[in-house]
C-alpha cells in the first residue's frame, strides 16, 4: 500500500505529521477528516496541504515545528501557480540561506538573553508528539470504536478503497494523535492547533486506497485452482501481530481494544464486534462453500449456535472433519472457561480428505482447537503488550489438547504432549539467546522483535509451564493429572487450575492483562529452567539439588535465583503412582525418598510422567538402576522418553558422556513392543548424530543393521513398523499408527535395504496414485526419492502438480525436496508459481536437512544468491522478514563447524534493514558453536561405542 504522505517511520525518525485546524475542539463530538487515498509517489498529484491549510514548518535541532499564525504571512497568488517541486527548488536556491541566518540569529539572541524560543512556537506535548520514535504509541488518545468501510475490487487491477472513522477518548491533554500506518511507515501523526482536552471525545475519519496484492499478511489476495481449470482469487486477512495497520490506519496495539463496525461492499452488513484488539479483526472475501453444524447453547434457554467451516468450491467433502471437530470443541471449552467469529486457516490446517492420514487429521483437530481457545485467551482477555505473548499462545498450546481430546478421544492427544512440546521447549530455552516468557517491554520495541516472540518459548514452554502447574494443583485429586487429561470433559469445580483460570477470564474480560497474577516471577520473568540432580547416599536416602541448566554448561545455584520446583516421583514397586514433593532452594530441605541401598531393582524416577519443566541428572547408582529397567515395560514409556532426552542434553552440555544416551537407545530397541513416546524422543537425535558424527557410514550401518533389526526381531506389532504394505488395522492403537511412518522413514533414510526396495517398487508401479495407506505416504515417497533416481523424482513432482488435496500436496512436496542430485533445481523451482509462498520454508528446510550430506551448504549458498527473490515471494513485508529469518536460522543451525559463522553473520547483516532483530542470528551462531563442541567432545567416544556394539570395524 502506498500512501505518500501517510508514510512515516519504523522508529528511526518521527512519522508524517498533518495539522488539523479550523475546528472547535471544545466540542466532544469534533470530527477530523484526512484523505489518504492515492496510489503513487507523485507528490504533485497530492492535495497541496501547504496551500489549503496554510501549513508552514521550521526545523530546529533536526525536528519540525509548526509556525504560529502570526509568523505565517500568506504568499501572493502567483506563488501557488508553481508546483511543489518548483517552489521547493526556488526556496532551496533563494530562501534557505536567509532562513538559516534568521533562525540562527534568533537562537543566538534568545540564548544570550537566557530565554528559549521553543515555548513561543510549540507546547511541550506537541514537541513530544512531533519527535515520537518509540514502537509503542504515546498515551493521550485511546480508540473506543472503529467504523470501517471497505470496497474490494476482486478483478484486475485488484484495488481496495476504504474509509475508517475512529472514535476515541482523550485521556490527557495533547496536541497530536499518533496512529499506526502501513509499513515501512508505521506511524501517522495528526497534529491539532489546539490541545485536545482530557475526557473529550473525537472522531478521526481517514480515506485510503491501495493495491490488493498477493502476500501473507495484512489484507491480501490469494488464488486457487477453481473448478473448470480456471483460477479464482480470494481476499484474506492476517493481522497478527502488527499487520492490521497494513489494511487500514488504526492504533494497532493489543491493549487498545475497541469495537469494530465493518461494512464491506460485497455483503449486506455485519453486527458490531465486542471490544477487541485490532489484530483480531478478520475479513475474507471470495466464492466459498460451507459445512455447518448446530451446537446447543451452554446456557439454559439460550438458542443454539451454528458453527460453519468454509472452503473454496470443490473441497466440500474435505470440510466435514474440521466442522465436526469445531462443533465438539466449542462446548468443551465453554464448559471450562465460559462464553465469547471468524478464524482463518491454511488449507493444510483445515481440510481433511481421503488421503489425509492419522497424523494429518490429528493435526487438523489440534489447530482448530488451538484457534478456538484463542476466543478466550487472546480475544476475550489479551496480553497488554507483545512481550507477554505467552499469555495468548502458551495457553492456547496447552488447552488445544483439552479441546481436541473432547472432539476425538480416540486420538489420545495428551499422550504426545511431551514429545510435541516439551522436548523443543527445553532445547530452545537452554540457549543463552533465549528469553523469559514475559520479556521486558524494552526488548520488544521493533516490529521484527514482536514477530520473533512467536517462537518455541511463547508457545511450547508456555504450554508446558501450564501443564506443570495443573499437575501440581491437582496432585491430591483422584488419578491426578492423568485422569484429568483422559477425561472427555472436565468441569472447573473438578479442576483447581480451570477454576482459577475461569476467575481470571471473568476479571479481565474484554480487557488486557499481564502474567503478574498467574505464576511465580522466577518462572515467568526469568530465563531458563533448572537441572535437578538426584543423588542417593550410602544409607539409601534420596536428595535433590538444583542449578541453572544451559546448552553451554550448568551454572552454580544462586539461592536468590533458585526456582520453585514441584517434583513428581515414581518407584519400581508401583510406577503408575506419583509421589509429590517440592523445593525452592538450592537443595531439598530433607531426603525426599528412601531406597534399599543394595537392591538394584529398587529404582526411583524423578519427574515421573514428564510433567515438570526441568531436566534430571542421576548419580551413577541411580542411573544404573534405571538403565536396567529401561528394556522392560516396568519403566513407563513416557519416562523412558524423558531419560533419553535428558541424557542427550546432558551430554551436549558437557555434564556426562554420550555413551549414556547410546546405552538407553540400545535398551529402547530391546523393549518387547515399540512405544511411540521414547521413539519420538530418540529419532530426531539419530538424524542429528548423522550430521555431526565423524563416522557417518558406520552410524548408518549400526542403525539399519543392528538397532532397527533388534526392533524387528521382537515380532508382533513391531513387524508392521517396517513394511509399507502391512497397514495397521482400524482397531490398532493410534500410537502405532503415529509411530509406524516415523520408523519407516528413518529406516529408509539410514539405508534399510528391504524398506528402500519396497518403496522404489511401489512408486515405480504407481499411475498417479499410491497403493499405500495415507499414514505411510510421506515415508514411502521420501524413501524412494532419496535414492537419487531421476525418474522417481520426476514422477513424484508430476504427482505433486496433479494433486488437489492439501495434505497430499504437502506429502509430495516434502518428498520432492529430499532429492540430493536435484537439490539446487528444487530450490529454484520453489520460487516459481507451482509452490505456494507459505511452503517455501518447507522446501528449503527439507533440502538442507535431508537431501544430501552437504545439504546445509547447498541451501545456504542458495539463500545467498536468491535472498531477494525469496523475500519477494514471501510478500516483501514484516511477515516475510520473520519467515526468512526463521528459515535462515534453521539452515544455519545445521552447520557443525565454526568456520561457517562468518558467512552466517554476513548474510544476516547484509539484510539487517529487513530483518531488524538479531534474535535469529544469535540463536544460529550459538547452536553452531554448540554443534562444534559436540563433535569435539563426543565424536570419537560415539564412534568407538558404535563399533563395539555393532560388531563392525570403524
Amino acid at each position: 500500500m502506498d500512501r505518500g504522505r501517510a508514510r512515516g517511520s519504523n522508529g528511526a525518525e518521527a512519522g508524517p505529521k498533518f495539522t488539523l485546524d479550523d475546528v472547535e475542539l471544545d466540542d466532544p463530538g469534533a470530527v477530523f477528516n484526512l484523505d489518504l487515498e492515492y496510489g503513487d509517489d507523485d507528490e504533485d498529484a497530492l492535495l497541496d496541504w501547504e496551500q489549503y491549510e496554510g501549513l508552514r514548518k521550521v526545523r530546529l535541532c533536526g525536528r519540525e515545528f509548526s509556525v504560529p499564525a502570526w509568523a505565517r504571512p500568506r504568499p501572493p497568488d502567483w506563488w501557488w501557480a508553481y508546483t511543489k517541486r518548483q517552489r521547493r527548488l526556488l526556496l532551496t536556491g533563494g530562501c534557505c540561506c536567509a532562513s538559516f541566518l534568521v533562525i540562527l540569529l534568533a537562537l543566538v539572541a534568545a540564548a544570550a538573553a537566557g530565554h528559549s524560543v521553543l515555548p513561543g512556537l510549540i507546547g511541550k506535548a506537541e514537541a513530544e508528539a512531533c519527535a515520537w520514535t518509540g514502537l509503542r504509541l504515546p498515551a493521550g488518545v485511546a480508540p473506543t470504536r472503529y467504523a470501517l468501510e471497505l470496497d474490494l475490487q476482486m478483478e484486475a487491477p485488484y484495488w481496495v478503497n476504504g474509509s475508517v472513522t475512529i472514535y476515541a477518548n482523550v485521556t490527557r491533554a495533547t496536541n497530536a494523535a499518533t496512529l499506526r500506518d502501513r509499513p515501512a511507515a508505521e506511524q501517522l501523526i495528526l497534529e491539532f492547533r489546539k490541545a485536545l482536552r482530557p475526557a473529550a471525545g473525537v472522531a478521526l475519519t481517514l480515506d485510503f486506497g491501495y493495491q490488493l496484492a498477493e502476500g501473507l499478511s495484512g489484507l491480501y489476495r490469494s488464488s486457487y485452482a477453481a473448478p473448470g481449470n480456471g483460477t479464482a482469487s480470494v481476499a484474506v486477512t492476517q493481522f497478527e501481530a502488527t499487520s492490521a495497520r497494513a489494511a487500514f490506519p488504526c492504533f494497532d496495539e493489543p491493549a487498545l481494544k475497541a469495537t469494530f463496525a465493518l461494512s464491506v461492499r460485497v455483503a449486506d452488513g455485519y453486527r458490531e464486534t465486542p471490544p477487541m484488539s485490532s489484530y483480531l479483526l478478520a475479513l475474507v472475501v471470495g466464492n466459498f462453500t460451507g459445512s455447518t453444524r448446530s451446537v446447543p447453547a451452554g446456557d439454559a434457554g439460550a438458542p443454539a449456535r451454528n458453527v460453519t467451516v468454509w472452503g473454496v468450491p470443490g473441497r466440500e467433502a474435505e470440510l466435514e472433519f474440521a466442522v465436526d471437530v469445531a462443533a465438539r470443541v466449542l462446548p468443551a471449552l465453554e464448559a471450562a472457561f465460559g462464553n465469547w467469529g471468524l478464524i482463518t486457516f491454511r488449507e493444510t490446517a483445515l481440510l481433511a480428505g481421503k488421503r489425509t492420514g492419522t497424523a494429518g487429521r490429528r493435526t487438523v483437530a489440534q489447530i482448530v482447537a488451538h484457534e478456538m481457545v484463542h476466543m478466550w485467551f487472546g480475544d476475550l482477555v489479551t496480553m497488554a503488550w507483545w512481550s507477554e505473548l505467552w499469555l495468548n499462545e502458551g495457553f492456547a498450546t496447552y488447552f488445544e489438547y483439552l479441546g481436541a481430546q473432547a472432539a476425538v478421544p480416540a486420538y489420545h492427544y495428551y499422550t504426545t504432549f511431551y514429545t510435541d512440546n516439551v522436548l523443543d521447549a527445553l532445547a530452545d530455552d537452554a540457549l543463552a539467546s533465549s528469553h523469559p516468557l514475559s520479556s521486558p517491554d524494552a526488548t520488544v520495541q521493533v516490529s521484527d522483535a514482536i514477530e520473533a516472540q512467536f517462537d518455541t518459548i511463547s508457545y511450547q514452554k508456555g504450554g508446558a509451564l501450564l501443564r506443570m502447574l495443573r499437575a501440581w494443583v491437582n496432585r491430591a485429586s483422584k488419578g491426578g493429572l492423568t485422569a484429568l487429561e483422559r477425561a472427555p470433559a472436565v468441569a472447573p469445580a473438578d479442576d483447581a487450575l480451570l477454576g482459577a483460570l475461569r476467575g481470571y477470564l471473568l476479571r479481565h474480560a474484554r480487557n488486557a492483562s499481564t502474567a503478574a497474577e498467574l505464576w511465580t516471577a522466577r518462572w515467568t520473568y526469568g530465563r531458563g529452567f533448572p537441572l535437578v540432580r538426584a543423588t542417593v547416599n550410602e544409607r539409601g536416602a534420596l536428595w535433590l539439588q538444583q542449578s541453572l541448566f544451559g546448552r553451554g554448561g550448568v551454572a552454580a545455584c544462586d539461592p536468590s535465583e533458585a526456582f520453585w520446583v514441584p517434583v513428581a516421583m515414581s518407584r519400581a514397586a508401583n510406577p503408575d503412582v506419583h509421589l509429590w514433593t517440592d523445593f525452592s532452594g538450592c537443595q531439598s530441605a530433607h531426603a525426599v525418598a528412601q531406597l534399599a541401598p543394595d537392591d538394584r531393582a529398587d529404582w526411583v524416577k524423578v519427574n515421573a510422567g514428564q510433567v515438570g519443566l526441568f531436566r534430571v541428572q542421576y548419580d551413577a547408582n541411580l542411573r544404573a538402576r534405571l538403565l536396567a529397567a529401561a528394556p522392560t515395560p516396568t519403566l513407563p514409556a513416557l519416562d523412558l522418553a524423558g531419560l533419553l532426552d535428558d541424557a542427550w542434553a546432558l551430554a551436549g552440555a558437557g555434564q556426562q558422556n554420550i555413551t549414556h544416551f547410546l546405552d538407553l537407545l540400545a535398551a529402547l530397541a530391546r523393549r518387547p513392543t515399540a512405544a511411540l513416546e521414547p521413539w519420538a524422543a530418540a529419532l530426531p537425535r539419530l538424524y542429528e548424530v548423522r550430521a555431526m558424527a565423524p563416522c557417518d557410514a558406520l552410524w548408518r550401518r549400526y542403525l539399519a543393521g543392528t538397532l532397527f533389526a533388534s526392533v524387528l526381531e521382537r515380532g508382533g506389532a513391531n513387524a508392521k513398523l517396517f513394511s509399507f504394505a502391512s497397514a495397521p488395522a482400524e482397531s490398532d492403537p493410534v500410537t502405532l499408527k503415529l509411530l509406524r511412518p516415523q520408523i519407516l522413514e528413518a529406516a529408509g533414510y539410514f539405508g534399510s535395504a528391504a524398506v528402500t526396495t519396497e518403496a522404489l517398487a511401489l512408486v515405480q508401479a504407481s499411475n498417479g496414485s499410491l497403493a499405500v495407506d495415507p499414514d505411510a505416504e510421506t515415508a514411502l515417497l521420501k524413501t524412494a526419492v532419496h535414492t537419487g533416481d531421476r525418474a522417481v523424482y520426476d514422477r513424484v513432482k508430476d504427482m505433486y502438480l496433479a494433486a488437489s488435496e492439501a495434505h497430499e500436496k504437502l506429502h509430495l512436496l516434502r518428498a520432492v525436496s529430499v532429492s540430493g542430485p536435484a537439490a539446487e533445481e528444487t530450490l529454484d523451482w520453489a520460487l516459481g508459481p507451482d509452490v505456494r509462498a507459505h511452503d517455501l520454508g518447507t522446501v528449503v528446510g527439507t533440502v538442507a536437512a535431508q537431501s544430501r550430506d552437504d545439504g546445509p551448504d547447498v541451501a545456504w549458498r542458495w539463500l545467498e544468491r536468491r535472498w531477494g527473490q525469496a523475500y519477494a515471494k514471501l510478500g516483501s513485508n514484516t511477515e516475510a522478514s520473520r519467515k526468512l529469518g526463521s528459515i535462515m536460522e534453521n539452515v544455519a543451525s545445521l552447520f557443525t563447524n565454526q568456520t561457517a559463522i562468518p558467512a552466517v553473520q554476513a548474510l544476516f547483516k547484509a539484510h539487517q534493514t529487513k530483518i531488524r532483530t538479531s534474535v535469529y542470528m544469535d540463536r544460529a551462531v550459538e547452536v553452531i558453536k554448540s554443534n562444534a563442541d559436540w563433535v569435539a567432545d563426543h565424536g570419537e567416544p560415539l564412534c568407538a561405542w558404535v563399533a563395539q556394539n555393532a560388531k563392525l570395524k570403524p
